[in-house]
């Protein structure tokens, strides 16, 4: 890159961090329960000791870095995002891995190969994201 341009490096976990200082001034965000972000820092925020335990980091182009959508909550809701089927014993809930929606098996049982997600398998998407992906 550029000398007047800072180095950038890939962080995972730390979005999680910067969300919980963040939900102390009331802002809210659509990926404050992401299990695992990579986000882009200088590298004098990776640096911070209070960071060290939970941060791993390399160098990335920023086109590297994937940010995977919000994860509804199981306990959220009680039907199925598509069909409103009631969820169950036999009816369970499953995820979309593209758009985080909770849905019944009927509803999410494709499964696709979503690289640009960061995916290195077929995951599962419900119906409305494979025909969205058929698309393209």
């Amino acid at each position: 890159p550029p000398s007047h341009f800072s180095p950038l490096f890939k962080v995972e976990y730390l979005f999680e961090i910067s969300l919980d200082v963040v939900a102390e001034t009331g802002t809210q965000s659509p990926f404050r329960n992401v299990v695992r972000v990579n986000v882009l820092a200088p590298p004098s925020l990776c640096g911070a000791t209070s960071f060290m335990p939970l941060v791993a980091y390399d160098f990335v182009a920023p086109s590297e870095v994937i940010l995977r959508p919000f994860w509804i909550e199981d306990k959220s809701t009680d039907v199925c995002g598509i069909c409103k089927a009631s969820f169950g014993l036999i009816t369970r809930k499953h995820h979309c891995r593209r758009c985080g929606k909770v849905f019944c098996s009927s509803c999410c049982v494709d499964f696709v190969l979503m690289k640009d997600l960061g995916f290195d398998k077929p995951e599962r998407v419900c119906k409305k994201c494979k025909a969205e992906l058929d698309k393209k």
